[in-house]
């Protein structure tokens, strides 16, 4: 999380120094290009635009700094916020749960922990706060786990419900995100750039149909199910 926190103060600092960071980026773009034969060149401009984003200016260095270099760094600072730094406290309060953390404020952060999880824990906060330090306590001389994995392990759930489900919890947090990914979805099985435009009831459908292979239906099925459309013929 700090590593986030870091490269943040990095982006932002590149973006209130805009202007000096763009024209050596710049500048190096432009021997580039020499190098290459390119004309840096701007796109067809209107006066009114309503489709598109237009930079009032004739200036390459001044049009690509407002129209890509400023809202890449906008957008770059907004993901990592949403990513990383807006969980920041949710980390926190879960590293709690870990006997090897001495945290200060250990209590407070079991109770956030307590109340934020109450539907999946069914307890009350002060219940959960004295199991999950009982729980910790069970360690003194002996190994700490290292790791949420290492300490889901240890805990016992018949003993620390709350705690085993807490650290279930941690555990399978996702680290990662691949929405735009298709490479290993079942979209890819399904549109292709020859059949792109497909409706949402029958993606989701077909979804179901290549996901759940298992489940045979018959033709006898598939025919009762499609005749029950309103039709001016009769099917069946």
């Amino acid at each position: 999380m700090s590593l986030a926190d870091n490269v943040s103060d990095v982006l932002k600092n590149i973006r209130n120094n805009a202007d000096e960071d763009f024209k050596k980026l710049f500048l190096k773009v432009k021997e580039k290009c020499m190098s290459l034969d390119i004309e840096i060149t701007l796109p067809r401009l209107t006066n009114i635009q309503k489709n598109r984003f237009n930079v009032k200016t004739t200036c390459p260095n001044e049009y690509y700094k407002i129209s890509l270099f400023i809202p890449f760094l906008d957008n770059f600072i907004s993901q990592l916020y949403d990513m990383f730094i807006a969980h920041k406290s949710l980390i926190t309060n879960f590293c709690c749960l870990l006997p090897n953390n001495n945290l200060p404020n250990r209590e407070e952060n079991i109770k956030s922990l307590a109340e934020k999880y109450s539907e999946d824990l069914q307890c009350s906060s002060d219940s959960v706060i004295g199991e999950v330090l009982t729980w910790t306590q069970t360690f003194v001389g002996t190994e700490k786990p290292k790791n949420a994995l290492e300490a889901l392990i240890a805990c016992n759930p018949l003993i620390f419900p709350s705690t085993y489900k807490l650290l279930q919890i941690i555990a399978t947090l996702p680290v990662t995100t691949a929405s735009s990914e298709r490479s290993f979805s079942t979209l890819k099985r399904l549109k292709t750039y020859l059949r792109n435009t497909i409706g949402e009831n029958r993606l989701n459908s077909l979804a179901l149909l290549n996901i759940h292979r298992e489940i045979i239906l018959t033709t006898d099925e598939v025919l009762n199910d499609f005749a029950k459309d309103s039709r001016k013929i009769r099917l069946l």
